[in-house]
């Protein structure tokens, strides 16, 4: 037997045993607070994790780099975290923040994007306009949103795209923008029932797209 019990409490303390002493595998729990951001990129989000039953004094790596018990500073995206104490490595999430204000919310569209597909980011962007888990059935959609949809990449739609909110619609982003107010330049705009094509000068989507909302098609 070890001179230290599961929580790495002494089993003996002076001459006396410790009839205290941890003998049984803890269970780890951890339940969190989430505090969702107001724009995409403003940076005002947080994960705050409550633990309980750790084994030991537990360490944590959060899927973002960062290694504190509570991750901050974040923007709106999908999160997870490993926590790691005596008994193992356990994950938990993923934790989604999404924005409390609609008017400065992107959504973004990758065909190329190998993450979540749930719209939060590039990496979890959706890989489609329409279908399940699309653009077409997201519930991050209200009226004031950005869609941003990667350049390079194109779509076939069975159907014309019409949704009941107003959108902004951008083609032709760079995937490393984090939302659409950091488009500098917006060179074209049109009104409802456009279709988006190819250009000469910019990789746009390919898709042709009608309802009410605004079309910006190029840098």
């Amino acid at each position: 037997m070890g001179s230290t019990d599961f929580n790495g409490d002494a089993r003996i303390e002076g001459a006396a045993i410790n009839l205290g002493a941890y003998e049984s595998l803890g269970v780890l729990n951890v339940s969190e607070s989430i505090v969702h951001v107001e724009c995409t990129e403003d940076g005002d989000g947080s994960i705050t994790l409550n633990v309980g039953g750790a084994s030991g004094t537990p360490s944590y790596q959060w899927s973002n780099g960062e290694i504190t018990k509570d991750s901050s500073g974040l923007n709106q995206g999908t999160f997870s975290v490993t926590v790691t104490d005596n008994l193992g490595s356990f994950a938990f999430g993923p934790y989604n923040l999404t924005t409390t204000n609609p008017a400065c919310r992107s959504v973004f569209v990758d065909a190329n994007a190998t993450g979540l597909n749930n719209g939060l980011s590039w990496k979890d962007a959706y890989t489609d306009l329409e279908g399940s888990n699309s653009l077409e059935s997201s519930d991050l959609l209200e009226d004031g949103v950005s869609v941003l949809i990667a350049e390079n990449t194109a779509y076939s739609l069975t159907a014309t795209l019409s949704f009941s909110d107003q959108l902004n619609i951008y083609g032709s982003c760079e995937t490393s923008l984090n939302g659409a107010s950091e488009r500098t330049t917006l060179t074209s705009a049109s009104a409802s029932n456009t279709s988006i094509s190819s250009s000469a000068n910019a990789d746009l989507m390919y898709v042709s797209a009608a309802g009410d909302f605004n079309i910006y098609m190029a840098w």
